[in-house]
């Protein structure tokens, strides 16, 4: 196994994980961006990243409709005024629970982690305590061997996402926009996600357009979108599938490239369990952690549902009735029909103004 075929930051990870002791890890990344990231015990426990401070919460919550633009301004001023933590301002306002924060912050720390640990160009050098001159990060524990299985993964689907979707500012369109043939949608096999995503194709909208409004991580939209694509659900907007012709041998390099990461990580995850079963049982019980964005999911699942409702009316012209209606159509998760407020707990449909929802962001205008 060639070290060379190893994206810095994970081999980083490993040899700390091996050591078992303390470190702080500074990383510079293909865009020179640098982030450090603290290491005890074979857990990060802190990190300083782009992705995952205070900014990146805010857009978070701003993005996913947890709250307005105007809010988060306003928390940013409190906080420099008052000296207080922004996650605590916002846990104060009652806009998301401090469970819920935390989960937030885990999140988008999991992101930033594999965001540099599939980056081949980064640089990685050990610093001390002193070299931070005081800096704080963000506080979390995420076990190394988990953080390799997921990179794992997300490095497996890499070559088809960069095939298919070279671009977050590409469009796609519907496929029966350029056939003619406009099928039914409750004919259309398609998962929740995979539903939800392909309603919002609509031959305008870019891909990172269609992550914002649907509240998803853009890895889950990427999954999804290439889904569709295969399926011949969807196709670029110039009625082409996606760019699958305009690769060619950068993406066949770009593939072998990154199965040779699949390859060492897998290799890399294993000598971890082995060498630390104890660890690894305790992280295996933190799998829900990677179900990113899982805390704004739920959050979102009002404007979710009430997308679902919108568009049952187009398809039936009338309200649904109860919440069985939406879920045979396939229109809406069952856990989003769970938390949502607009339905009571024998699942009637509550009718009022969905404008409603915004209160919440009024009261902290």
């Amino acid at each position: 196994m060639e070290s060379s075929h190893t994206p810095p930051f994970v081999r980083a990870l490993y040899d700390a994980a091996q050591s078992g002791g303390h470190q702080v890890l500074k990383v510079i990344d293909s865009s020179g961006n640098d982030s450090w990231f603290r290491v005890n015990r074979g857990r990060v426990i802190e990190i300083c990243h782009k992705a995952s401070n205070d900014d990146a919460m805010l857009e978070l919550l701003v993005r996913s409709s947890l709250m307005k633009g105007t809010v988060a301004e306003t928390l940013k001023r409190k906080s420099l005024n008052k000296g207080k933590p922004i996650d605590e301002l916002v846990v104060d306002s009652k806009i998301v629970s401090r469970s819920t924060m935390q989960q937030i912050k885990d999140s988008l720390n999991i992101e930033a982690v594999l965001e540099v640990s599939l980056d081949f160009d980064a640089s990685v050098s050990e610093i001390t305590d002193d070299a931070l001159g005081g800096q704080v990060g963000s506080s979390c524990s995420l076990a190394i061997p988990h953080l390799l299985k997921e990179a794992m993964r997300r490095a497996g689907e890499l070559p088809e996402i960069k095939q298919f979707i070279p671009a977050d500012d590409m469009v796609f369109s519907k496929a029966h926009h350029h056939t003619g043939r406009n099928p039914k949608w409750e004919d259309l096999n398609l998962g929740h996600l995979e539903r939800q995503v392909y309603f919002y194709v609509d031959g305008f909208r870019t891909v990172a357009e269609v992550a914002n409004i649907t509240c998803q991580p853009m890895h889950v939209v990427h999954r999804a979108l290439v889904s569709l694509i295969k399926s011949r659900h969807i196709v670029h907007e110039n009625g082409k599938a996606g760019s699958k012709t305009t690769q060619g041998s950068q993406g066949l390099l770009r593939a072998m490239s990154m199965l040779t990461v699949i390859v060492i990580l897998v290799g890399l995850a294993l000598s971890l369990i082995g060498s630390n079963s104890a660890a690894w049982s305790k992280s295996a019980s933190e799998a829900t952690l990677f179900n990113p964005f899982r805390a704004l999911e739920n959050k979102a699942a009002d404007d979710r549902v009430a997308g679902a409702i919108r568009l049952y009316q187009l398809m039936f012209g009338e309200r649904p009735e109860n919440l069985n209606d939406l879920l045979t159509e396939d229109l809406v998760a069952p856990a989003d029909a769970k938390h949502s407020a607009f339905f009571t707990s024998d699942g009637a449909y509550r009718f009022y103004d969905l404008e409603e929802t915004s209160d919440l962001d009024e009261q902290h205008d």
